[in-house]
């Protein structure tokens, strides 16, 4: 394959533009060109959704067939996939009702269905769900009964079945001393205005869990809350709450980023002043560290048969969760997988 001329940086920058169906500056482009930003749309998990918006208004003049092919095969494969995720979610969350458990969505599974043009355009690895920490055991105990087992139990816990599930009962705070915990208000805006909370995950999400190193879906994410909020949104205040919660930083960066990328479509409205967050440390891994506490916290809720399930899913998590968090290659390797396992256990402990 020829050397292409296009730097990474400008084909990230063609990538954003295509996704909100701005000029993206194609012409030219050789074979090479465009495997290497099909296969960028693919890694930063965004394929599906070219694939859906180019089928709408038609496929690029110089985009080759076998390129095309690739990004219709990931737009079923995530087809799929969230055709099997919603259903189970759907029998998650009948059964949690009948049962009295309260549950918010997270990531995916409450954005796949709402602000995506379809399921299949916003991928998703897993379900990500909320409850709260005194409903817990009766929580995991009803997963256990649709067929889910526990894999592995820290700041949240892992469950295997037809979909992979992650079990929140806590939402990432930093270490020093807050105003106010973040979860009553989340549970609040499920009722008034769920967006806000979704957004203000997305943003904590991105930058303390990814450490601002978030694909470009996590991005576009940010983008579509912001969008469905809107320009007449109490920005000023949504940016004072996450300031009350300790990620006023974590905010200004997060939105500015997305803005950056997707400059003529982000509401200038959202946009806070960075000045406000001035004498405010950006995230580090060291301050946004909670694994033990939410651990400590949610042990105080499990009986003891489910304590000794999850101390054991901790130092021996399951085939499937090992495939699925370290892919090892070839995968009949997964066993050797467990000392860097142990190994990252470890270095938790020592934040």
């Amino acid at each position: 394959m020829p050397d292409s001329p296009l730097s990474n940086q400008s084909l990230y920058q063609s990538l954003c533009q295509a996704l909100v169906g701005a000029p993206y500056g194609a012409a030219g482009w050789t074979a090479a060109d465009w495997e290497r930003f099909t296969r960028l749309a693919e890694s930063e998990g965004v394929a599906p959704l070219l694939y859906a918006g180019w089928k709408r208004s038609g496929f690029p003049a110089g985009l080759p067939v076998d390129q095309q092919l690739v990004l219709q095969q990931a737009y079923l494969q995530s087809a799929g996939r969230s055709t099997l995720y919603l259903n189970e979610l759907a029998k998650i969350r009948d059964l949690f009702a009948r049962q009295g458990i309260a549950c918010l969505l997270l990531k995916g599974a409450a954005l796949a269905g709402n602000l995506y043009p379809d399921p299949a355009t916003r991928p998703m690895s897993d379900l990500d769900l909320l409850v709260r920490p005194a409903q817990l055991r009766p929580a995991l105990a009803a997963l256990r009964g649709l067929g889910y087992s526990l894999e592995n139990f820290t700041y949240h816990a892992v469950l295997w079945g037809p979909a992979p599930v992650e079990l929140h009962w806590s939402l990432p705070y930093p270490e020093q001393p807050r105003r106010q915990p973040p979860e009553p208000w989340f549970w609040e805006q499920d009722v008034k205005q769920p967006n806000a909370a979704l957004l203000l995950h997305a943003i904590v999400h991105l930058q303390v869990q990814n450490r601002g190193q978030a694909r470009l879906l996590s991005y576009l994410d940010i983008l579509y809350l912001a969008q469905a909020l809107g320009g007449y949104f109490d920005w000023v205040g949504l940016h004072a709450q996450a300031q009350e919660f300790g990620w006023g930083a974590a905010y200004t960066t997060a939105l500015q980023a997305a803005a950056q990328r997707f400059p003529y479509h982000f509401p200038f409205a959202a946009l806070p002043d960075p000045t406000e967050d001035e004498h405010s440390s950006p995230p580090s891994p060291a301050g946004f560290s909670p694994r033990d506490r939410y651990t400590a916290l949610a042990w105080q809720h499990l009986d003891l048969r489910t304590r000794l399930q999850a101390a054991f899913s901790l130092l021996f998590p399951g085939r499937g969760y090992i495939l699925w968090r370290f892919n090892p290659r070839p995968a009949w390797l997964w066993p050797l997988w467990y000392p860097v396992r142990w190994g990252s256990i470890l270095k938790g402990l020592q934040v």
